[in-house]
């Protein structure tokens, strides 16, 4: 197959399930291997034109274009495919060893998420019970200044 591509300058299309949804594929020869790319069907690609907020002309200045080329050269350095890692496949390459060879396991404690959502009940009973001692220490002020009153008259 991969020579008959390379021979024919052609690419195989193929209709692929991944994750319970079926895709395009293209199989195509690269450095003497298959490789398969998968692609979108034309519905899923959005229309440029309908993408909303996008400039129709670019108004930039000559000097504003020639500053932000010096800095893409100044922030250019070669790419090492060797410095960036999949921490989670790594991580859970770890967890699967550690299980394989029987070590005890130590979960992270798991963060409630915080939520802005108030018990309504909650927040009312609260307020009653914020208010009934208020009220239970009018009634006792004013059932001495009553005494009072009626002493000195």
């Amino acid at each position: 197959m991969r020579k008959a591509l390379t021979e024919s300058k052609k690419v195989g299309l193929a209709r692929i399930v991944m994750r319970s949804k079926e895709q395009l594929a293209v199989i195509r020869v690269f450095e003497n291997t298959l490789l398969m790319e998968t692609i979108h069907y034309p519905d899923e690609v959005r229309n440029s034109a309908d993408v909303p907020n996008v400039p129709a002309d670019d108004e930039v200045s000559k000097k504003e274009i020639e500053t932000a080329i010096l800095l893409i050269d100044q922030l250019t350095t070669s790419f090492e495919p060797e410095k960036y890692t999949d921490e989670y496949r790594s991580s859970l390459m770890e967890l699967i060893e550690s299980k394989r060879t029987g070590k005890d396991l130590v979960t992270a404690k798991v963060k409630v998420p915080e939520n802005n959502v108030t018990d309504l009940m909650a927040a009312l009973q609260a307020s009653i019970d914020r208010t009934q001692p208020a009220k239970k220490m009018a009634k006792r002020t004013k059932k001495p200044a009553a005494k009072t009153k009626a002493k000195e008259a």
